[in-house]
């Protein structure tokens, strides 16, 4: 491969609140496409208004927001490969209830429940070593995601201090839609995920 410098991306993000309510945009530019299924070199990976639910159920937003298929983004190499597998900061449009709720002494339990009627169509998934096929649905440019239900249960117990560990089951559905004579068929994945955390 040859030397080059590009810029990866830039982003500015609007975060504005009032009460029990919320807006939020993130548009992200750089100097060419991201990915070959972009439009453009611009794109909104964000734009949600969000309802903090009373009763403490969490906080629900309702627009284009991050999907929440296992361990979200810790800025470790954890996320790199799901990244690029298109399972990572991978944003789609419709409904997430998010909360961490405390359940007694040392115990929390984070959860989600996501219902995305559309694909956002920005994330960055790769082709294959061949750049032949895409390793997500949209690769191709055409196709899309439909019909989403993601879920997450994560609790964290703390041992101590500064030690805790957690476990978490999430779960995604979703309609793939390839825009041509191919059925629609229903993708079902699973996810378990275990952390442990020392001195945070």
């Amino acid at each position: 491969s040859k030397p080059d410098s590009s810029l990866y991306y830039a982003w500015l993000a609007f975060d504005a609140k009032a009460d029990d309510f919320g807006f939020y945009f993130e548009p992200h530019f750089r100097d060419s496409k991201l990915r070959p299924f972009f439009n453009s070199d611009f794109w909104v990976q964000e734009i949600y208004a969000s309802w903090t639910v009373p009763y403490s159920l969490g906080t629900l937003k309702a627009g284009k927001t991050y999907s929440r298929l296992g361990r979200f983004w810790d800025g470790s190499f954890y996320g790199n490969l799901p990244y690029f597998d298109g399972l990572k900061l991978d944003p789609d449009i419709g409904f997430s209830l998010e909360n961490t709720a405390k359940a007694g002494d040392g115990l929390s339990i984070e959860y989600s429940a996501q219902y995305f009627t559309n694909d956002g169509r920005t994330n960055g998934s790769l082709a294959d070593a061949a750049m032949t096929q895409p390793r997500d649905t949209i690769g191709d440019g055409t196709s899309r995601q439909r019909n989403s239900f993601v879920g997450r249960v994560a609790p964290t117990l703390k041992l101590g201090e500064e030690l805790a560990v957690t476990l978490g089951l999430s779960g995604q559905s979703f309609q793939t839609d390839f825009n041509g004579p191919e059925e629609i068929e229903r993708v079902n994945r699973g996810d378990i995920e275990a952390a442990l955390r020392y001195g945070a």
